[in-house]
């Protein structure tokens, strides 16, 4: 008797504990579909229980919120990883936002060129923060959808902040216009649009042409029939009885701002800065936002902090905003500040901050090799790698403008100055490149002593340019540092 109640007591036992561990995973599930089903209505998704799309969304955001809460427990963590409107989406959706797909870079480019213009011995602003200038550019995140118009966005993003940092007031650009409008005949990454072009190719068709406001060509993130309206944003039309673009000459690049549509809006030319260099983005930086590329594949949970997941040799395929740089003392760390294009809900409201090392040459030393340089640097011939530095190899390619007052806007003695100072390092980069183009092409006519003369002629001009800017670039970065540090102290005292 007591052996068969011995037995009796272990089964009810086992059928309590078998059936509390029932009770609990239902529970535990229950409370999964509340989650998952709060996030639908939150993100205001069409998908409804019972539904293969639901079952599918459900399995990748129960995946993804795992891999959340495992990063999160981590003690040594300098990031914060979070649930946004990207936990439900597939790898295939992700990358769709991954739109840069950016030309190889070769000796002709102008940042190699005129590398030695950017590493003179000047003084760096301890930080920079563009965020904190109250600019209307920077009211609004936007939102690419699911166009890899990254590029489009970014470009934009840039041209609006120089804008209004050059002629003192906002003038809104329209990112569908280069969607549709920016011809990619080397098929860069593909075929243009949303599937994929440069952010040097957007600045180039702006000074051939101008650009019209958003209010004239709304964003629908997606691929458009080009309209070829010049009128529109400030274009020529050419003589002849077809109403194409005017295209800029390549060798007076400077020059293109006042005989196009660029003279509209003021800008000058742009100029993409030496390769994995740390102080000439830095430098561009005091100046205003700059453009660059990153490898963002493992951004997509990011919420807050400095975000130091990038191991060296990240595959470049993406295009943000560099908007500043500082220090995180609760941290410890170095950052750059960096404006995305996946909305204000992501991030730390649309920006990520990523690690910057403790000094330039730390900085510049974190590099590796983009593998696979075909899915962001694919413009044939592909190359097989590329090496690339920084954090999400950030420093691979970075791109700055340089504005002066918009043509038609009255002018104060303000606006002139910030234009006349805004891209004082991209301006000199252009010169010369814009020389030596110019150069290359006059040598084909000359004969050999006529060459030798020319090239004397123009290095000896490019050399009296450059050292009457280097007498003058340094006075200059000195007070932008100064300020710099001035409105740092200010902010300090604030906080006492």
């Amino acid at each position: 008797m007591a052996l068969a109640a011995l037995v009796l007591s272990f089964a009810l036992s086992a059928s309590v504990a078998s059936a509390t561990e029932h009770i609990m995973r239902t529970q535990a599930q229950a409370t999964d579909f509340d989650a998952f089903d709060g996030y639908v209505a939150a993100f205001e998704r069409p998908y409804k229980r019972g539904t293969s799309e639901y079952a599918q969304r459900r399995a990748l955001y129960d995946k993804n919120t795992k891999e959340i809460a495992l990063h999160n427990a981590r003690s040594d963590r300098s990031w914060t990883a979070g649930v946004n409107h990207l936990t439900d989406r597939t790898a295939a959706e992700f990358a769709q936002l991954l739109g840069w797909k950016g030309g190889p870079r070769t000796a002709t480019s102008a940042g190699d060129v005129s590398a030695s213009l950017l590493e003179t011995d000047v003084e760096l602003a301890s930080s920079v923060d563009w965020l904190s200038k109250n600019l209307t550019a920077f009211s609004h995140v936007a939102n690419q959808g699911g166009c890899g118009s990254c590029w489009a966005v970014t470009s934009v993003a840039l041209l609006e902040s120089r804008y209004e940092i050059a002629n003192k007031k906002f003038r809104s650009f329209s990112a569908q216009q280069l969607v549709d409008c920016v011809p990619n005949e080397k098929a860069c990454g593909g075929t243009g649009g949303c599937d994929g072009a440069t952010v040097e190719l957007a600045m180039q068709y702006v000074l051939d042409n101008g650009l019209s406001t958003k209010h004239d060509r709304p964003y629908h993130g997606v691929d458009h029939q080009c309209k070829e309206n010049p009128e529109l944003f400030g274009g020529k039309k050419k003589d002849s009885e077809d109403s194409s673009l005017v295209q800029a000459d390549p060798s007076e690049i400077e020059d293109s701002a006042r005989v196009g549509g660029a003279a509209e809006i003021g800008l000058v030319s742009f100029a993409t800065l030496p390769s994995n260099k740390a102080a000439p983005m830095m430098q561009a930086l005091m100046e205003g936002p700059v453009a660059i590329s990153v490898g963002a594949n493992d951004w997509s949970f990011y919420s807050s902090g400095v975000f130091d997941k990038c191991g060296k040799g990240a595959i470049i395929n993406h295009a943000v905003l560099a908007v500043g740089y500082g220090h995180d003392k609760s941290l410890s760390k170095n950052y750059y500040t960096i404006r995305n294009s996946w909305g204000g809900s992501w991030g730390e409201e649309g920006h990520i901050r990523l690690l910057r090392g403790k000094t330039v040459k730390e900085d510049e030393s974190y590099c590796g090799t983009d593998s696979n340089p075909k899915e962001g640097i694919a413009c044939k011939p592909y190359p097989e790698s590329v090496e690339v530095c920084g954090q999400c190899g950030m420093l691979y390619d970075s791109v700055a403008t340089k504005h002066q007052q918009a043509a038609g806007l009255a002018g104060g003695g303000d606006a002139d100055a910030a234009g006349e100072s805004t891209g004082a390092i991209v301006g000199s980069l252009i010169r010369r490149e814009s020389r030596h183009a110019k150069h290359s092409e006059e040598e084909q006519e000359d004969g050999p002593d006529d060459r030798q003369e020319d090239t004397a002629s123009v290095s000896d001009e490019i050399d009296e340019e450059e050292e009457e800017r280097r007498k003058g670039r340094r006075g200059t970065s000195l007070e932008a540092s100064t300020e710099a540090d001035e409105e740092d102290e200010d902010e300090a005292e604030g906080e006492d």
